[in-house]
């Protein structure tokens, strides 16, 4: 155990002390660690899922210094052909929505290794910024001269003085898939509000946490990830902030995520649209507020584990081999909880170059790249990155083994 993080008494959102336990995974490493060798030491961290029975909001209970998180990683979005071809149709999508002029500003909160601004720069659009807390992936999107400044820094409301001082206000600020990363929203809240144009818009994306738990993504929960939004207390802690929703639409990142238009309250550019109103009533009409839909989750969680450890466990009995395809951030919780291990699983595939050679966290499984996995392929291989199954099994003809797809239940497709 560590120091370096620290026990949440109270709701991100609404600052209520009325925390109730969902679920509690014990103690997991840092989902992207990547140890160098198998005798390699990781720091180990609570992880635990908690609902706040005043506003609704799920969140972590825990929380990781950021610094420990966010300084050096290892996941360039580039490295995702799924990826590129998603902020691309975002750009586009985006763009059209909102009818953006070539010389409009355009700013990135974590802007990785600049995959989306680069859609945007092929769009036309030319004033373009980004801030990314790792340095690593931020000197790999500056070497891209994606856009006019680039800033090596954790977004909040100084960072965002800064930018306005020397640039001005933005019109269209973009967050994805790090909106929920954050333990203390206020700040990085209160940025967005003072860089936005007056008729600028807010647009982020995250994984949506009804299509999580319908679908069983208990995955999605690592210590990255801090908050697990629905719309309706998403919707409130906004609005305290001179923010208001006014538009949603459904992608189909992560499982299921929102991208969700957000504006000055006080602005008449944007008017609100019935898509908001909807979410929040299919929230309600689920049972998203109440305790059974969570404590049918855990059960739900708890049988799959057991189905698909004892699937693979009866395979390799039978002399056959498995391995995985994908170590995204989300393996290291989902190998604890399925009990995966070097004894069952020969090698994890992953398309990323900063994780060849290494192993996986916690569980210390070896990590090896595409070719590999065509020179050696296995009997069995379990999809581990789900939520990207189709592209995977697309993208590798070649193998004539049998794919496990593990969520939302366990189903197997024969290679070609």
């Amino acid at each position: 155990m560590t120091s370096k993080y620290s026990i949440r008494a109270t709701c991100r959102l609404c600052s209520s002390p009325t925390l109730d336990k969902v679920i509690n995974f014990g103690t997991v490493p840092l989902a992207n660690s990547y140890p160098s060798s198998k005798d390699e030491n990781e720091e180990l961290f609570s992880l635990s899922l908690v609902r706040c029975t005043t506003c609704g909001h799920v969140q972590l209970l825990e929380t990781v210094e950021p610094k420990v998180l966010f300084s050096s990683y290892s996941y360039a979005s580039s490295d995702s052909p799924s990826l590129i071809k998603h902020f691309d149709e975002y750009a586009s999508t985006v763009s059209k929505r909102l009818g953006l002029a070539e010389d409009d500003f355009i700013f990135e909160i974590g802007c990785n290794d600049g995959v989306l601004l680069r859609a945007f720069k092929e769009l036309g659009f030319r004033n373009l910024f980004g801030v990314e807390p790792a340095e690593n992936i931020a000197d790999i999107a500056i070497k891209k001269n994606l856009g006019s400044f680039i800033s090596k820094a954790f977004f909040d409301e100084k960072e965002a003085l800064a930018f306005k001082n020397v640039f001005g206000k933005m019109k269209l600020i973009c967050a994805n898939n790090v909106f929920a990363h954050v333990s203390e929203l206020h700040s990085i809240t209160n940025g967005i509000v003072k860089l936005l144009d007056d008729d600028g818009v807010f647009v982020f994306e995250n994984a949506y946490l009804l299509d999580t738990i319908k679908g069983l993504y208990f995955d999605q929960v690592y210590h990255e990830h801090l908050q697990y939004y629905a719309i309706r207390p998403l919707r409130d802690y906004l609005r305290k902030f001179g923010l208001e929703i006014f538009d949603i639409q459904h992608v189909n990142t992560q499982g299921g995520s929102f991208r969700i238009f957000a504006k000055l309250s006080n602005s008449t550019e944007w008017e609100v649209q019935p898509s908001v109103s909807e979410w929040i009533k299919k929230e309600e009409d689920a049972g998203l507020y109440g305790e059974c839909i969570y404590e049918q989750f855990v059960e739900s969680v708890n049988a799959l584990s057991y189905n698909l450890h004892k699937f693979i466990i009866d395979k390799v009995a039978e002399g056959k081999t498995v391995s995985c395809y994908g170590c995204p951030a989300k393996f290291a919780l989902f190998s604890k909880v399925i009990n995966l291990n070097p004894e069952t699983i020969q090698y994890v595939v992953d398309d990323s170059p900063l994780k060849y050679g290494k192993f996986s966290p916690g569980k210390k499984i070896p990590i090896v790249n595409g070719e590999y996995f065509k020179c050696h392929p296995t009997d069995y291989c379990l999809i581990s990155v789900w939520n990207m199954s189709d592209a995977i099994i697309a993208r590798n003809p070649q193998y004539k083994g049998d794919w496990i797809i593990p969520l939302p239940h366990i189903n197997t497709v024969t290679g070609h």
